[in-house]
């Protein structure tokens, strides 16, 4: 079977928002406006539809439930810098960056209500896991990616060979083994993600044998993990076992059927494609090659 290529379309912007930070466009006020970010993924995106079957970009939605179980989820991650030009919403031409890049016939976006790029990602990975004719190869930088147990190839980079998942996760979090167990993050949290630590100061050794363990026999539930970390025992047990709910509830993958989704594609024409190459000024690109 040919290959599927899966992307983190969020990513990918930022991506080349900073490889390309002197591409920019000149608005009708004569101002500057970055398009690093549109030149960039449109290229890549042509690239790989080139050399896969099929291209698809997970595209974020707001996850409402991370939101309601923690208000700050996020907060802050883009900061305002005061300079127009460092402070452009990129995310306004995602839109625009969809319908060149679907106007390859093999390139399609998926946006699923309620779910970020990151569950739409892993809810393909689920089902690698258990076909073991599905061959995927996933272009992503998100160790909340790595959670979900499958089989796949992982790519951190355009232009640099496939990442040894397994050597990645003992270099990075010391556990030998090819995925990340949920309960690491949720005890550690995640910075770029405004998420607390649920367990502060709990040692990484400790973290390491809980985490191994939980990745043998069946899976294993907050109250196997708080009496591995000494409840009842611990000072404000109470409060911990919040926590770590909390944060499971953050970072674990919410996985649906990959049924539920819909392959899009915008249908632009040619003619309104080069419009918005032009828009963009982008004159080195031949999007139908």
């Amino acid at each position: 079977m040919a290959p599927v290529a899966i992307v983190d379309l969020s990513w990918v912007l930022y991506l080349f928002r900073r490889s390309y930070k002197d591409v920019a466009r000149i608005d009708a006020s004569g101002r500057y406006n970055p398009a690093g970010h549109v030149y960039g993924t449109i290229r890549v995106i042509q690239e790989l539809s080139n050399q896969y079957k099929a291209v698809i970009l997970a595209v974020d939605s707001r996850s409402k439930h991370r939101y309601e179980l923690l208000p700050g989820y996020k907060a802050g991650r883009h900061s305002p810098t005061g300079d127009p030009y460092e402070d452009y919403p990129i995310m306004s031409d995602l839109l625009n960056i969809l319908k060149i890049c679907t106007f390859r016939s093999n390139v399609f976006y998926i946006k699923h209500e309620g779910l970020e790029s990151d569950d739409i990602i892993a809810s393909w990975l689920a089902v690698s896991a258990a076909d073991d004719k599905k061959e995927l190869f996933c272009y992503f930088n998100d160790a909340d990616i790595l959670q979900t147990p499958g089989r796949y190839h992982w790519f951190r980079s355009f232009r640099e060979p496939e990442t040894d998942r397994r050597g990645y996760i003992k270099g990075k979090f010391g556990l030998d083994l090819d995925y990340l167990p949920v309960w690491w993050k949720a005890v550690r949290g995640d910075r770029s993600d405004r998420i607390p630590s649920a367990v502060p100061r709990f040692p990484s050794k400790g973290l390491v044998s809980i985490c191994s363990e939980a990745a043998i026999g069946p899976p294993k539930d907050i109250a196997w993990f708080m009496q591995k970390i000494g409840y009842p025992g611990i000072i404000d047990a109470g409060a911990i076992r919040s926590a770590v709910e909390r944060n499971l509830g953050l970072v674990s993958p919410e996985i649906v059927p990959v049924s539920e989704f819909r392959l899009k594609r915008l249908g632009c024409s040619l003619e309104e494609v080069f419009g918005l190459l032009g828009f963009y000024q982008i004159s080195d690109f031949v999007p139908y090659i």
